[in-house]
């Protein structure tokens, strides 16, 4: 009665413990249940099938028991040695890892399996047909007509006679009567097999991976005929077709499923390249670092720490495709130890590129963890806890680690609702008494509602389909909270199957079990999952070196914390913008600026510098400013490195593909040029090579420094581009750390020298003749206004009170032409009417704000909308994009007051617009 009280959940909970508590009491006389043969799938790496085809079952199974008696159930022990080749422990470990390559063990039927049995067992009248896979210590039936259970123990298994045959074909006539079978479960008793035929399925690499076999239960003396064994062998290379043709479509999803993930992060790492470049920024802007408080700094560290870990996860998926990460790595850093590439050129690793494994500091991973997981949304509360004798500095991969920690605390924290969330760290040592380090041991434990036991078999597996995702949803409130997107992903199975995939590279293991109280006294709820991965110690010196440095890429603390100290020497060495010299930048007026623009994306500064006396000096000046070219597709990019280098003292120049770029490297030379490697029109490679041909003829004085920057590029890729002329390689993402290096590099300042001495010589009567042409003080400070207004008495006005401040006016009737004139410049005042046509002033204004968001840097500020009879006193809730709103019919004196206003602020203000 009181069960039948309990709510489902409890009910299930209380089950749970029953069952736990049945195991720890249950009699001593109770038969065990039944003994599990070993699969090849059951080992990770060849080592671990080695070892445990070396050591045998019951020795490993024994944990050290005294005196084990060894059972190599991989060895048949009554061969018929006169047909029979000779078992060998590397043949049989090789055909066993072919076997595991085709994923067909353990695999649900198939009808094209099943339809070939059948026919078997039409043609030979026989009950019983059988694909069988001879794997490590069992047989097991991808197809199974007329026998129960998909498998037997391979000592039983007449197939692991056939595997080892001289001979096409195995043939018993009557079992009964064979010496090797008599005495054989299958015979003595079900399905009591007599006689049975068996060809051998010979796979591609050349290995014997089963048989397709025919059994019955009567004897025949006579085996088979010519044509029947011709039949059999026809019918086992069907059976193999199958199995080849099953392994290249699941290698096909797989490799489908691996480029979708790769060129999802690819093309995540330009938005990321962005951020970073300008998380930069905000980092080194000492007057907010100033405005900011503790908590809105470490809000701004953490997500400075988050951009660097996405980075870093997609980096690793992009290589994951490419395939043979870890020999790549090792072979990249035995070739670039001394910065040297394969083809004996410089080459220069992103920030973003890391080991695939190195030296971990616990003690940091640990801090950085608490950092990202603390603005996780969670309703109760999460402690974490390393023991004593957890090393303080291990070897492994320290991004795989992270994600599958924070897999395992994101879960919990999502279904917990009541009680807490523990993570606790810990050494278990299960050979104590040996020189082994032991494994370390990540166990995350929750009181959540816990895990369905019908879910136990798909844990650490990708879930598919609306019923598996309906099954894991253990506990609604959180997920509702968050929206069903994040329900979604919540459930989708990836977070733990990203945990197995991660743990296994690393040759750790992984798991599961439900929370119970060691007393059994009352019901408890909630989930233990954990990993563990084997401890491998660096050196002394390494692990000191480690201990003061190690994992700074990873924790934002640290990060930040070396970025500003850079950020202020460099500072204190780069004079930036205008202070550069005295150097002046302007904008032209209307009648100036060319609609095109030249769509290289030249930077020009808005109410910048005013010119004063000293600035229109009849002198050379003492020096000029340093310029970059950044050649690539990607707006996103060009942005967030016209920014970086423009806080660093440089004029920047932009071409959205490499023939554009060509033009202007022709044109004049640049402290620097980065170049992508994959752009429309031209690409970089085809790009540089030109470039170098026309430098040898033209400019043969004056090596151009290139960089290659690429997301993608390949090895070959990069080696091409060196080989065409590229001087460096760069990976992006591109921290902000890397682009200072840039300037700050030998070849840069190389370069930058050149161009001074080409800039000193100079023909000063040419300087001085070019002055008489430099626009007067009041020239340069007039301001121009954009005036969209369909009445003459409104224009009338308007233009009158701008003149009569020194303004400039452009007027149009249209709202079509109003849009292309406020793409095609900046404007200190724009004054559109809400009475224009076709195109309204509104909608003018909304399309220009979407274009400018993909466009331009900074924002066009000072659009107002000319209203009929505004009420300057009221309330106005303005369309989307406008700044202000002005009545009509115009008063002057306010509209005077107006461009005051504005002109004030633009004093106090510097906007830079950079527009494409």
């Amino acid at each position: 009665g009181v069960v039948h009280d309990l709510n489902p959940s409890s009910q299930r909970n209380l089950a749970v413990v029953v069952q736990h508590h049945l195991l720890m009491t249950k009699s001593t006389d109770e038969p065990p249940p039944p003994e599990r043969s070993r699969s090849v799938m059951d080992y990770d790496s060849k080592a671990d099938l080695k070892r445990a085809m070396t050591c045998g079952k019951r020795a490993e199974d024994s944990e050290g028991a005294a005196s084990p008696v060894e059972d190599f159930d991989w060895i048949t022990n009554n061969l018929d040695m006169s047909i029979s080749c000779a078992q060998n422990l590397e043949e049989e470990m090789a055909r066993l890892l072919t076997l595991k390559s085709y994923l067909i063990l353990d695999a649900k039927r198939e009808q094209k399996f099943e339809r070939i049995t059948a026919l078997a067992g039409r043609i030979f009248d026989v009950p019983i047909a059988l694909v069988s896979l001879v794997d490590l210590g069992r047989q097991w039936f991808m197809s199974n007509r007329g026998l129960g259970g998909r498998e037997t123990p391979r000592s039983l298994a007449f197939c692991a006679h056939a595997i080892m045959s001289t001979q096409d074909l195995l043939v018993v006539p009557n079992a009964s009567l064979d010496p090797r079978f008599m005495n054989n479960a299958l015979v003595t008793s079900d399905p009591h097999i007599r006689f049975y035929a068996g060809a051998p399925l010979i796979c591609p690499e050349g290995y014997k991976l089963g048989t397709l076999c025919i059994i019955d239960r009567k004897p025949r003396p006579m085996g088979l005929n010519l044509m029947e064994k011709q039949n059999l062998r026809e019918l086992a290379a069907m059976v193999m077709d199958a199995m080849v043709g099953r392994k290249e479509e699941l290698e096909r999803v797989s490799q489908d499923q691996s480029r979708s993930i790769a060129c999802a992060a690819h093309d995540l790492l330009t938005p990321l390249t962005s951020i970073e470049l300008n998380l930069g920024l905000l980092l080194e802007d000492e007057r907010l670092a100033n405005m900011m408080d503790d908590h809105q700094r470490d809000l701004l560290h953490t997500v400075v720490g988050c951009s660097d870990l996405m980075g870093r996860i997609c980096i690793q998926a992009i290589e994951a495709f490419r395939g043979n990460v870890v020999e790549n790595n090792r072979k990249r850093k035995m070739q670039l130890s001394d910065g040297i590439a394969l083809d004996g050129e410089p080459y220069v690793q992103s920030g973003m590129e890391e080991e695939e494994e190195g030296s971990v500091n616990v003690g940091r991973l640990i801090e950085t963890l608490g950092v990202f997981i603390e603005p996780y949304p969670k309703s109760v509360p999460l402690t974490m806890e390393v023991d004593e004798d957890v090393p303080p500095v291990i070897i492994s991969d320290d991004l795989k680690l992270f994600r599958s920690i924070l897999n395992f605390l994101t879960n919990a924290c999502s279904h917990t609702t009541q009680g807490s969330v523990h993570l606790r760290l810990y050494v278990n040592r299960p050979h104590p008494e040996k020189d082994d380090p032991g494994h370390l041991v990540f166990e995350c434990e929750d009181t959540g509602p816990g895990i369905d036991v019908e879910m136990y078999p798909s844990l650490f597996v990708p879930f598919c389909g609306e019923e598996n995702a309906k099954k894991q949803l253990r506990s609604p409130g959180l997920n509702q909270e968050f929206g069903s997107a994040h329900s979604e992903m919540n459930n989708s199975g990836l977070g733990l199957y990203s945990v197995a995939s991660s743990i296994q590279s690393l040759g750790g293991e992984y798991g599961f079990r439900p929370r119970v109280d060691p007393d059994c006294t009352s019901p408890v709820t909630g989930s233990i999952f954990w990993f563990s991965i084997p401890i491998v110690l660096p050196s002394s010196a390494q692990e000191n070196d480690t201990m003061s440095v190690e994992s700074e890429d990873m924790s934002p603390q640290g990060f930040n914390e070396m970025d500003l100290n850079s950020t202020e020497q460099m500072l204190s060495q780069t004079s930036i913008g205008a202070k550069n010299g005295g150097n002046v930048r302007e904008a032209a007026g209307p009648e100036g600026d060319d609609p095109d623009v030249s769509r290289s994306t030249k930077k020009r500064a808005i109410g910048e510098c005013v010119a004063t006396p000293s600035d229109v000096n009849p002198k050379i000046p003492a020096t000029r400013t340093k310029c970059v070219l950044v050649i690539d597709d990607s707006l996103t990019i060009r942005k967030g490195i016209d920014k970086a280098f423009t806080r660093l003292g440089f004029e920047v120049t932009q071409a959205e593909n490499g023939l554009e770029g060509l033009q202007m490297l022709k044109s004049k030379p640049y402290d620097a040029v980065l170049c992508d490697f994959l752009m429309p029109v031209m690409d970089g490679l085809d790009f540089v090579q030109q470039y170098r041909a026309w430098e040898a003829a033209h400019r043969s004085s004056f090596h151009q420094h290139i960089i290659g920057i690429s997301a993608h590029a390949t090895g070959s890729d990069a080696e091409m581009g060196l080989k065409r002329g590229m001087d460096k390689y760069i990976g992006k993402p591109i921290p902000l750390k890397t682009l200072k290096e840039i300037s700050l590099s030998e070849e840069v300042q190389e370069c930058s020298n050149k161009l001074d001495e080409e800039f000193q010589r100079a023909n000063v009567d040419q300087w001085q003749s070019n002055l008489s042409t430099v626009p007067s003080i009041e020239q340069r400070s007039s301001r121009v206004c954009l005036v969209a207004e369909n009445s003459p008495e409104v224009v009338k006005t308007l233009i009158q009170c701008a003149e009569s401040r020194g303004w400039r006016a452009s007027v149009v009737t249209d709202g079509e032409d109003a849009l292309r004139l406020l793409k095609m410049r900046a404007w200190h005042g724009i004054f559109i009417s809400d009475s224009i046509y076709p195109l309204t002033g509104a909608s003018c204004v909304a399309r220009f704000r979407e274009w400018e968001g993909m466009n331009r840097v900074s924002r066009q500020n000072n659009i107002y909308l000319l209203g009929e009879n505004h009420n300057a006193s009221a309330n106005c809730i303005l369309p989307h994009g406008f700044d202000g709103v002005f009545g009509k019919p115009i008063n002057p004196q306010l509209f005077l007051d107006l461009l005051n206003n504005i002109a004030l602020t633009e004093n106090s203000e510097t906007e830079h617009i950079v527009v494409r």
